[in-house]
């Protein structure tokens, strides 16, 4: 099985949901993105990595187009980091938000109910005052269960 960091560098440029819209949007033609957006709900979701220093990140996004998406989700951070992470996320333009603390490998679900478009704004602090690189799976599924029995909490194998 691969490790995070060779699924994250593999997905280099993909997204899901909120998180993901944000970060492929200057990289395409809004149709572009809105296709890679549906590949990669079709693929169940992606690893995304951001760098945090001193134990400090942030992201602020493009506005993009989702339109209209609506997606059940749930991010968990990679096994292998340690201490807590407080993960404050936002679209700027629309009224999705997520605030919680997680602990490596715990399963945080949420919705994302989109408008025609969505910017992430995204704050996150570790309990560790030190510089890595914040590995998240982010699963993804159309709403109302339609994941085909696959926990979206669990990345595929693979």
């Amino acid at each position: 099985m691969s490790s995070p960091a060779d699924m994250v560098a593999r997905r280099a440029g993909r997204v899901a949901t909120l998180v993901a819209a944000a970060i492929l949007a200057s990289t395409l033609p809004a149709q572009a993105q809105i296709f890679e957006l549906m590949r990669i709900v079709g693929e169940g979701g992606t690893w995304l990595g951001l760098p945090v220093t001193a134990g400090r990140a942030s992201f602020v996004g493009p506005a993009v187009p989702v339109a209209g998406l609506s997606l059940d989700g749930c991010l968990r951070v990679w096994d292998g980091h340690s201490g807590e992470w407080t993960i404050r996320a936002e679209d700027r333009l629309g009224g999705t938000r997520l605030d919680v603390t997680a602990t490596p490998g715990e399963p945080v679900r949420f919705e994302f109910r989109g408008g025609l478009q969505a910017q992430l704004d995204a704050q996150v602090e570790w309990s560790e005052a030190r510089d890595t690189t914040l590995h998240v799976w982010v699963g993804v599924a159309p709403p109302s269960g339609r994941d085909d029995g696959r926990d979206i909490c669990q990345p595929p194998p693979g």
